[in-house]
């Protein structure tokens, strides 16, 4: 139906008629499930533009291609949710009965985005999916992952966290099913942060939220979220990892990675914690970079004859040297830190040196085999992450 005659129905027509009209564009919803497809109807009907906003106020639909100013915005609200805006762009003021209709078939898009929030979040594969494509390689996918982010509740526009969640200690051993984890983390977020989006992936749960602020502030309220969760899942105490703020896109799967190595530590301490990837240093930033086949030959070229005399023996001559350095070289320290006499201390380094030819007394000696104990121990984690 032309633009003119629609106009003329709406002022001339009984109110059925009108109301046929509005048939036509919950058929369009109902036969296609496509929101673009009932902006296409409204902006054919009324020749404007009509533009979709999410609740952050970022235009993730629109159709039509009129030159003109905003005439109209509708905001999609529900009791409990604030879904966006429609915004209605034309070359002329509408009149009071287009408003009037555009008004109620704003109402049936109301609808339909909720139908497709709730088909997007009932599904667990889904959200699955979402992350996996968000911490993967998102380059191809920006605007479908924006608008599926904007059904979750999450603004890939502003600041967000990566979290990565799992069992600590021995209680992990029980194997809680991975559901009850998404559960009881998914509340614990809908009571802390207001929404999240809460998915298994690479076998532990991530959470990935909006989070503004302080970094101690964010990593707080992190540790609080983890805390109120453990509290959901009787004598399952959980541990987290937590990466840098996200700000694009491309910055999520690195956040992720960030997140395992930090899970990792936390998994090894005495105690359920949480732990950021600031905490980890030079850890956290050689862990970042593995697995690596530069790094393994240089942990390999500076300790490999150490490594097998290890494998041989039980002198453990690269702890020795590992504790040995983090002592700043003293003898008594590192006997104390390593529950042997200092003449113990003394044999073992003097036989790493005979063994390796690394002289400890050379600083750029020094530094190598540091930076090298560290690589090992980072890769370590990575491994013990991607197994």
């Amino acid at each position: 139906m032309a633009a003119g005659a629609l106009l003329t129905q709406l002022q001339t027509q009984p109110r059925t008629e009108v109301l046929a009209e509005l048939v036509d564009i919950a058929d369009t919803l109902a036969d296609t499930g496509s929101v673009t497809a009932g902006l296409r109807r409204l902006a054919a009907g009324f020749v404007v533009e009509v533009r979709l906003h999410d609740q952050f106020g970022h235009i993730v639909a629109r159709a039509g291609d009129v030159r003109g100013t905003p005439v109209l915005r509708i905001p999609l609200l529900t009791r409990d949710h604030d879904l966006g805006a429609l915004e209605i762009v034309a070359a002329t003021r509408l009149a009071p009965d287009a408003a009037d209709f555009i008004g109620t078939a704003a109402r049936l898009l109301v609808l339909q985005i909720l139908r497709d929030r709730s088909r997007l979040e009932a599904r667990l594969e889904l959200r699955s999916e979402f992350v996996a494509a968000l911490l993967g390689d998102p380059r191809d996918h920006h605007q479908q992952l924006r608008r599926d982010a904007a059904l979750l509740g999450l603004d890939l526009s502003a600041p967000a966290v990566v979290l990565r969640v799992a069992e600590h200690g021995d209680a992990g051993t029980a194997g809680t099913d991975p559901e009850q984890v998404v559960r009881a983390v998914g509340r614990a977020a809908a009571e802390q942060l207001g929404r999240a989006v809460v998915a298994v992936h690479e076998g532990a749960v991530v959470l990935v939220a909006n989070a503004e602020g302080a970094a101690s502030a964010v990593r707080a309220g992190m540790q609080r979220l983890v805390a109120l969760a453990s509290s959901r899942l009787a004598r399952t105490p959980l541990c987290a990892g937590l990466g840098r703020p996200c700000a694009h896109l491309e910055e999520y799967a690195e956040a992720h990675r960030q997140a395992a190595v930090a899970l990792q530590v936390a998994l090894e301490q005495p105690d359920p914690r949480l732990v950021a990837c600031d905490e980890l240093g030079i850890y956290g930033l050689l862990a970042s970079a593995a697995p690596c086949r530069s790094l393994h030959e240089f942990v390999a070229q500076t300790l490999g004859t150490l490594m097998e005399a290890d494998a041989h023996s039980s002198c453990d001559y690269v702890n020795t040297l590992s504790v040995f350095l983090s002592c700043d070289r003293n003898l008594e320290r590192t006997a104390r830190a390593l529950y042997v006499h200092v003449n113990t201390v003394r044999y073992r380094l003097a036989r790493a040196r005979e063994i390796s030819g690394l002289d400890l007394r050379d600083v750029e000696t020094r530094f190598r085999v540091e930076l090298a104990v560290r690589a090992r121990d980072a890769l370590r984690l990575a491994a013990d992450e991607a197994g």
